[in-house]
This record gives structure tokens, sequence and C-alpha cells, in this order.
């Protein structure tokens, strides 16, 4: 019953993001980036739940909410919006932070690092260093 539910939740996500997204994209990007809040706390969630030990093993793992919102976006066709490509980047980076945590908290530096020369590139140089 549980996995019905949670697909016929996730078809309803992706007729409304289709439908906003062409309708308004700033609406669309208002409803994303309320959606993208609520996972990062997901994320952060699950992975103050694995440093404790007490994680639920049915619920996905740490990086299973970021290929959700991935699959969610390339369903409704808005993963080419430049808002979007760039939240799930940011996604993507929180999951690989919040995992170094618990499991060896140097790697965080380096992630931080190997994230903000990826967003340079991305975006260009910042003109008050470079």
């Amino acid at each position: 019953m549980a996995k019905k539910a949670s697909a016929r939740r996730h078809k309803k996500r992706v007729e409304h993001l289709s439908k906003l997204f062409a309708e308004s994209p700033e609406g669309g990007r208002e409803a994303w980036f309320r959606l993208v809040n609520g996972w990062l706390a997901e994320v952060r969630f699950r992975a103050h739940a694995e440093s404790l030990d007490t994680a639920d093993k049915t619920i996905p793992a740490i990086f299973g909410v970021y290929r959700e919102a991935k699959m969610l976006a390339e369903e409704s066709k808005i993963a080419d919006d430049p808002h979007v490509v760039a939240t799930l980047n940011t996604l993507q980076h929180v999951s690989a932070v919040e995992v170094s945590r618990f499991t060896d908290i140097h790697l965080y530096d380096r992630l931080r690092k190997d994230s903000t020369s990826r967003l340079r590139e991305m975006f260009g140089k910042n003109r008050s260093r470079d």
C-alpha cells in the first residue's frame, strides 16, 4: 500500500510541477524550492539517524533523496531549468557533506573546495576575487 501511495504522490507532483512551469516559471520555481527545502531537511535527518546508527533500513539511503529529486525533475521536463540544475547540484553536495560528517570529517574540506570550484566554473569567475 505504501508503494502505491508513494507512486500516486510522485505522479501528482510530476503533473503539478509540469503544469506550474508551463504556466508560470516563477511559480514553478517557488514550488520547486519548497520541495528542495524539504529534501534538504530529509537528507540531514537521514544523516543524523545514520550517525546515531538508528537509521531505518527501509528508508532509502541518503543519496536516495537526490535520486528522487533528479527523477522528479526529469519526468517533469524541468531538468534543463538553470535554477533546478543549481538546486540539484546543491542537494547532491549537501548529501555528500552530510555523509562525510559521520564517516570522516576530513572529507568535508575536500568536498567543499571541489564544490566551490565546480560552481565557479559553472557561473563564471568571482569578479571581486579574480
